[in-house]
C-alpha cells in the first residue's frame, strides 16, 4: 500500500527560509541516522542552514528575474531599432514646400508611423499611421502597411481607393484585435492641393499665415483592420488647398495624450 511505502517519521524539524520578512519556503529534517531524537541545537542547525538556504534561493530567483528583463530589452532593442529602419531617413524635396518629421516613443518602443511615397513624379503620397500593438508585433504590422502602402499608391491618385485595398491586406493577413488608425494623403506638387482621407485618426490642422483661427478636419473614417469593405466605404476624401506660409500638420494621439508633470493631460485644445 502507500502508506507501507512512505518513510516512517521518528524526528522532525522544519524551519522556514526566511529573508527579508517574506517566507519563501520550508527547511526540513527527518530523522537522524543515529535515530536519536533531535534536540536544540538541532534546531539551531537547521534554521542556520534555512536561512543559507533562502540566500541561495533568492539568488536564483534574482538571476532568473535578470534573465528575463535582459530577454525584455534586447526584445525592446530590436524593435526599436527595427521601427527606426521603417521610419524614411530622407524627407522629400518639394519645391516651395518645407517638409519634415518627428517621432519619439513614450515608452520604450511606441506604434506610431509615418512615410512618403512618390505616386508619380507629380503626386507626393503622405502617410501617418498608430498601430494598436506593441513591440515587436507592433513593429511587424508597422512593416505590413508601410509596404502593402507603397505597393498599392504607386499610379494611384485616389486615397480612398489606396486605403481600401490596405484595409483589405490588414484585415487578411492580421489578427482579429489588430487595428491602425491613418491619415493618407496625396499633394500635387504643383497645384500644392492636398487631398487626403483618415481611418480614424487624429484630425488635420492647418495653420494659416494670415492669422486666421487653424482649421481642423476630420473626414468620416473607421480604423483599418476593423471592418470591410461594405462598411470601411464611409471613408470620405477631403482636399485643402495650401498657400504661401501655410503649415499643415499631422500627428499621432501621443501628442495629445502627453502629460504635464501633474499627469494632466494636454488635450486637443
Amino acid at each position: 500500500s502507500l502508506a507501507s511505502d512512505l518513510m516512517p517519521v521518528r524526528s522532525f524539524i522544519a524551519a522556514p527560509l526566511r529573508l527579508r520578512q517574506k517566507v519563501l519556503g520550508v527547511f526540513a529534517v527527518v530523522n537522524k541516522r543515529d535515530q536519536t531524537p533531535l534536540t536544540r541545537d538541532g534546531l539551531r542547525l537547521v534554521q542556520l542552514l534555512a536561512d543559507q538556504a533562502a540566500l541561495a534561493v533568492d539568488v536564483v530567483r534574482l538571476y532568473e528575474t535578470r534573465a528575463a528583463q535582459q530577454r525584455l530589452e534586447q526584445e525592446l532593442d530590436l524593435a526599436r531599432e527595427f521601427q527606426r529602419m521603417l521610419l524614411p531617413s530622407q524627407f522629400p524635396h518639394v519645391t516651395g514646400l518645407d517638409i519634415a518629421a518627428f517621432s519619439q516613443p513614450a515608452l520604450e518602443v511606441g506604434g506610431d508611423s509615418y512615410d512618403f511615397v512618390w505616386v508619380d513624379e507629380n503626386h507626393l503620397g503622405i502617410a501617418i499611421a498608430d498601430v494598436s500593438g506593441k513591440g515587436i508585433p507592433g513593429a511587424l504590422v508597422m512593416a505590413i502597411i508601410r509596404s502593402t502602402l507603397r505597393a498599392e499608391a504607386k499610379n494611384d491618385l485616389s486615397p480612398k481607393a489606396v486605403m481600401q485595398r490596405v484595409n483589405q491586406r490588414i484585415l487578411s493577413d492580421t489578427k482579429d484585435n489588430v487595428f491602425v488608425t491613418m491619415t493618407y494623403g496625396i499633394l500635387d506638387v504643383n497645384t500644392k492641393r492636398f487631398r487626403f482621407v483618415r481611418a480614424g485618426h487624429e484630425p488635420l490642422i492647418t495653420i494659416h499665415a494670415a492669422g486666421r483661427k487653424p482649421d481642423l478636419y476630420t473626414p468620416r473614417g473607421i480604423a483599418l483592420g476593423l471592418v470591410g469593405d461594405e462598411m470601411f466605404n464611409v471613408l470620405e476624401e477631403c482636399e485643402i488647398d495650401l498657400t504661401g506660409g501655410d503649415s499643415c500638420i499631422l500627428y499621432t494621439d501621443g501628442v495629445v495624450e502627453a502629460m504635464n508633470p501633474r499627469r494632466d493631460e494636454y488635450g486637443p485644445d
